[in-house]
């Protein structure tokens, strides 16, 4: 009987000390959760890849928040969202595709914003001998191939196929004249990098990337604004963020005068109060 009463003391202490074990753990993973900042998803255009990096660490030096970027082309993380819904914002390089979000009932339609705009440049490797003075002029270049995003997918090849619908060589738009030549990318970064790696290719980019790249690449001719359709980023917070008051802050900080100083040092144009 005493033999029997031990037994069950022993168990009773297991039990008693697997309860308390059970206890600690739970409470030490809850205060190791609620130690860790939030986490804000980004969804953001590949051409801002640089640009919103730094102004991550700035929005990050006076808050418990970790910004976490998923960057590609526009149309790409458009039907990202429309297919799988997640994630805090969204910023597009193309007013269309952000529409195309918001059609699909995907946005805080009252958080939409237009926040910057852009430039096309037409660029070469630095080593190569092409020059431009006027847009017709890159039909006679005699470039191998042509670098620009994938107008299907990317709003910088999208602006590309426009500029050069208007543009003329041997009585037809460039567009078609070229298309032999045309090398389209799957963001406007690929197509930098190819013009990066190559002397027989030339890309249209944003100025903003060709500046980034420095002197990795040269600038052969500025698109003049009045020839190319405006370029506009617009963003928002989506609907499926479950923290919309640090998407929103988050938003507003990069239209504040501090993320306008960051997106000026980058080469875009501020335009933090265009409601779109």
């Amino acid at each position: 009987m005493q033999h029997l009463d031990l037994r069950r003391r022993f168990w009773l202490w297991v039990g008693l000390l697997w309860l308390v074990l059970c206890i600690t753990g739970c409470r030490d993973k809850n205060e190791e959760a609620a130690a860790q900042p939030p986490e804000l998803v980004v969804y953001a255009a590949a051409s801002l890849t640089d640009v919103l990096q730094e102004a991550a660490e700035a929005f990050e030096r006076d808050r418990p928040a970790e910004v976490v970027y998923n960057f590609a082309g526009s149309g790409s993380l458009a039907r990202q969202i429309m297919a799988a819904p997640q994630g805090d914002v969204f910023i597009s390089a193309n007013l269309d595709w952000m529409n195309k979000v918001q059609e699909d009932g995907k946005l805080q339609v009252e958080t939409r914003r237009v926040l910057l705009s852009n430039q096309l440049v037409v660029i070469a490797h630095p080593s190569s001998d092409y020059r431009m003075g006027a847009s017709s002029d890159l039909c006679g270049l005699g470039m191998r191939y042509l670098a620009v995003g994938d107008p299907a997918y990317v709003p910088a090849g999208r602006y590309a196929q426009q500029w050069l619908q208007g543009v003329t060589c041997d009585a037809q738009p460039a567009w078609q004249a070229l298309q032999d030549r045309l090398s389209p990318a799957p963001d406007v970064r690929a197509a930098l990098g190819q013009v990066e790696a190559s002397r027989d290719v030339v890309g249209i980019v944003y100025q903003t990337d060709a500046q980034a790249a420095g002197d990795r690449v040269r600038v052969i001719y500025p698109v003049p604004a009045e020839e190319a359709p405006p370029i506009r980023y617009s963003a928002a917070v989506l609907k499926s963020t479950e923290q919309p008051e640090l998407a929103l802050e988050f938003l507003d900080f990069l239209r504040s005068k501090a993320g306008q100083q960051i997106f000026e040092r980058y080469g875009f144009t501020p335009r933090a109060g265009s409601a779109q």
